[in-house]
C-alpha cells in the first residue's frame, strides 16, 4: 500500500525537463507537488545585498525530487532546540594529532633483509602544552582512578616508549618503526568490536590539566597494484577532567569567579586608560574602573588587599 501511494505520489511531481547553461532565461522554478506555487525563491541576501539567482530551481544539497519527500505540515524556523539538562562547557584543546597527515612510510634507516619491509608511523600534531606519544596495539581504553588507560588484547603486543615533546605547533612524529617481524601489519585492520588495531595516545604533562586525545587507526592494503600498507584513522576522542575540576567545590567556583572578575576590571581598566590617552594601564585606571561601575564599586567595597586595607 506505501508504495502504491508513493507512486502514485510520484507520479503528481512535475517533470523538469533538460536545459543547457544557456536556458537560464527560460528556467522554472521547482514546484512542490504538495504546496501550491514555487519551493525556492528568485534572489538572496548575503551581507546586506541582494543578489539575483541565474537558476532559481537549483537545489544545492540534492535532488530537487528530494524535496518532495518532505510533508505537509510547515516547520518553524529557526528550529526550536530540545533544552539540555546536562551541563555543557568549553573543552580547550591543548593537543590535537592532524588526522589527515597520518601515514606509513617505508623505513629508512633499516637495510637489512629482514627488516626491509618495516614502516614508520608519521604524523604532525600541535600542542600547547608539554606532552607525551605512546602508540599501543590492539587496545582498548579503560578508567582506573578517574584516570583513562589502555588494556591490551593481546599482551605480547608491547606499547612503544613515550616519546616527549615540548610545546609547539605542527610538530612532526617518525620516531616509531614497524618492524614487520615483530608487527604482522596484514592482521592489523579493524573489523568490529572495542579493541582497536592502533591507538595513538597524546597526554599533556606538566601543566596542571589532565588531558588526553586517542586516534584509533587501522592498517589496511592499498587499492591499487603495489602492494603496500595504508594506514587509516577511524576515530578522535580527546578527554579531560573538567568535570572533576567543575565538581570540586567552593575553591575552584571561587577561582572562576575571580577570573570572570578580573577580566571585566581589565576590559574597564583598558577604557579608562584609552579615555585619558594612555597605552598602558596603570593602578589609577584599575580604581577608576571600579568607581565608575556601580554594580563592581558595591561588590568589591568591602574587599581586602593583602597589605591592609580595603579597596579604594
Amino acid at each position: 500500500m506505501g508504495q502504491i501511494a508513493s507512486l502514485r505520489r510520484r507520479a503528481n511531481v512535475p517533470n523538469v525537463t533538460n536545459r543547457t547553461d544557456n536556458d537560464d532565461e527560460n528556467c522554472e522554478m521547482h514546484r512542490f507537488s504538495s504546496h501550491p506555487g514555487a519551493f525556492f525563491g528568485s534572489y538572496f541576501l548575503l551581507g546586506g545585498e541582494r543578489y539575483d539567482l541565474a537558476k532559481p530551481e537549483a537545489f544545492l544539497f540534492g535532488e530537487n525530487a528530494d524535496l518532495d519527500i518532505l510533508g505537509n505540515r510547515s516547520v518553524q524556523f529557526p528550529y526550536s532546540s530540545q533544552p539540555v539538562n546536562d551541563p555543557v562547557r568549553t573543552l580547550n584543546a591543548l593537543i590535537n594529532l592532524r588526522r589527515d597527515s597520518l601515514k606509513l612510510t617505508k623505513s629508512k634507516n633499516d637495510t637489512s633483509e629482514n627488516n626491509k619491509n618495516s614502516f614508520c608511523l608519521e604524523f604532525y600534531f600541535d600542542c600547547d602544552s608539554a606532552c607525551y606519544v605512546q602508540i599501543h596495539f590492539f587496545a582498548k581504553e579503560f578508567i582506573n582512578d578517574g584516570r583513562i588507560q589502555f588494556i591490551h588484547k593481546y599482551p605480547q603486543l608491547k606499547s612503544s616508549e613515550q616519546y616527549y615533546f615540548d610545546v609547539g605547533a605542527e610538530q612532526h612524529f617518525n620516531k616509531f618503526v614497524m618492524d614487520a617481524s615483530v608487527y604482522d601489519l596484514s592482521s592489523m585492520h579493524y573489523d568490529s568490536g572495542s579493541y582497536f588495531p592502533v591507538v595513538i595516545e597524546i597526554r599533556a604533562v606538566d601543566c596542571g590539566i589532565e588531558q588526553m586525545q586517542s586516534t584509533m587507526a587501522s592498517i589496511e592494503h592499498a587499492t591499487d597494484q603495489c602492494a603496500t600498507f595504508v594506514v587509516k584513522a577511524l576515530k578522535q576522542k580527546l578527554v579531560g577532567n573538567y568535570a572533576d575540576r567543575i565538581g570540586a567545590g567552593a575553591p575552584v567556583y571561587l577561582a572562576a569567579v575571580l577570573e570572570y572578575l578580573a577580566a571585566e576590571v581589565l576590559q574597564l581598566a583598558g577604557n579608562a586608560a584609552r579615555d585619558n590617552n594612555k597605552s598602558r594601564i596603570n593602578p589609577r585606571h584599575l580604581q577608576l574602573a571600579i568607581r565608575n561601575d556601580d554594580e563592581l564599586s558595591v561588590l568589591l567595597s568591602d574587599v581586602t588587599i593583602s597589605q591592609g586595607g580595603v579597596l579604594p
